[in-house]
């Protein structure tokens, strides 16, 4: 059973500072601007976190994100939010299991979720969707001809 903590430490990892040219920078620009209001109302509710915020580097360069990792800092969280490329997600996937720590994915459609039960992903595949909800219709409606 997880134990109930007084301060929640939450890390979000993302590639703020890649300029490329499809201006996906701006977009991480803006969930960033968007989690820290979110941050500041549960603040206001009388949750007590602790928020590390860094850049990641590049999709394709994860040196950045390694080197981080092997900090004091990142092995004593709670919860990590982010990364975005297949690469970075994979790394903060292996972490979060060797650490125990919940992982977030928000901006990814990546399959890692299906690897790790420290994973909780935003945006998932649409055909898990399908997958499902035929199952489903199939249990309820055995005799459906459709």
């Amino acid at each position: 059973r997880p134990s109930k903590v007084n301060r929640m430490k939450v890390a979000l990892l993302l590639p703020f500072l890649e300029k490329n040219n499809d201006n996906r920078h701006l977009r991480f620009q803006e969930y960033y601007e968007g989690f820290l209001l979110a941050v500041e109302k549960m603040k206001e509710e009388g949750a007590d976190i602790e928020l590390y915020v860094f850049d990641i580097g590049t999709e394709s360069d994860t040196r950045k994100l390694t080197s981080l990792l092997e900090t004091l800092e990142m092995q004593s969280l709670h919860l990590m939010i982010g990364g975005f490329s297949d690469n970075q997600i994979k790394i903060l996937s292996d972490f979060s299991k060797a650490h125990n720590i919940k992982y977030v994915v928000p901006l990814s459609r990546s399959n890692e979720v299906l690897n790790n039960g420290m994973i909780f992903q935003v945006n998932f595949q649409p055909s898990y969707n399908y997958t499902k909800a035929s199952h489903v219709f199939m249990q309820t409606y055995p005799a459906a001809k459709v």
